[in-house]
């Protein structure tokens, strides 16, 4: 069928083969799992290996300061550092909004180890344990 134009329609199988034919082609390393350990690495959300920066834990102003540089963060409440991959990572907007009103804190009896990460795509704070910041780890 043909419109006024004179362009053909396309038919519901080009329009499947159009729709197939974008599909992301998977890692050649279908071990590595985006926000995720795979074996020892850290991987960040576009799939960087992270390592870790220093032996330094963070405390609540340099995790601030680092979030308002840009740093990422992912959040192990368990406190096993994100083994058992149960991570959560707040949305950057989130973040910036929560560094840009307050500096995070420890709870007395169940302080958190916040250690700095770093992969080609920036820093990623490794947050192992329970901190206080607005409504982030709720």
């Amino acid at each position: 069928m043909s419109s006024k134009s004179g362009s053909k329609k396309q038919t519901f199988a080009e329009i499947v083969a159009a729709v197939e034919s974008d599909v992301p082609v998977p890692s050649k390393d279908s071990a590595i799992s985006p926000g995720r350990f795979s074996g020892d690495t850290l991987y960040d959300l576009a799939g960087h290996a992270l390592r870790e920066v220093d032996d330094h834990a963070l405390d609540p102003a340099e995790i601030r300061d680092a979030v308002l540089a840009g740093a990422l963060l992912a959040w192990d409440s368990c406190g096993c550092g994100g083994y058992c991959n149960t991570l959560k990572w707040p949305d950057p907007e989130s973040l910036l909004r929560e560094a840009s009103s307050a500096i995070p804190r420890f709870r007395k009896n169940h302080p958190a180890r916040v250690t700095r990460l770093r992969g080609e795509g920036g820093d990623v704070l490794l947050v192992a344990g329970d901190l206080r910041w607005g409504d982030l780890f709720r």
